[in-house]
C-alpha cells in the first residue's frame, strides 16, 4: 500500500491512531511517549533497544494466538522482548469474542 508515496506497511499504526493513543493515555495522567520503529530491523532487538536508550519503566506489547508450527518457523518477537527487556512488560492479550 502506498499513502501520499510513502510506503504504508497494514500491519502498522497510522499515525493518527498513535496519537489519539498518545492523547488518551495522557488524558489518563500517564506519562508516555509512543516511538514509531523504522521498517527493517528486527522488532525484537529495537524494541528493547529503544526501551534501554529512553530508560522505559515499562514496555506494553499485544499479544494474538498462533500456532506452534507459527511460533516454531517465524519466532515469537513478544517471547523475546519478556526474555530480554531490562523492564517491566506489559502483555496485552488480543480479544477474540
Amino acid at each position: 500500500m502506498s499513502r501520499d508515496d510513502v510506503l504504508v506497511d497494514a500491519h502498522r499504526a497510522k499515525s493518527e491512531d498513535l496519537a489519539r493513543v498518545e492523547r488518551d493515555v495522557a488524558e489518563l495522567g500517564v506519562d508516555i511517549e509512543v516511538v514509531r520503529i523504522e521498517e527493517g530491523s528486527d522488532p525484537a532487538d529495537a524494541i528493547v533497544k529503544v526501551a534501554g536508550e529512553r530508560s522505559a519503566s515499562v514496555i506494553v506489547i499485544g499479544l494474538r494466538h498462533r500456532t506452534l508450527v507459527g511460533k516454531l518457523i517465524m519466532g515469537s518477537v513478544a517471547h523475546r522482548i519478556l526474555l530480554e527487556a531490562r523492564c517491566s512488560v506489559l502483555a496485552i492479550k488480543e480479544d477474540v469474542a
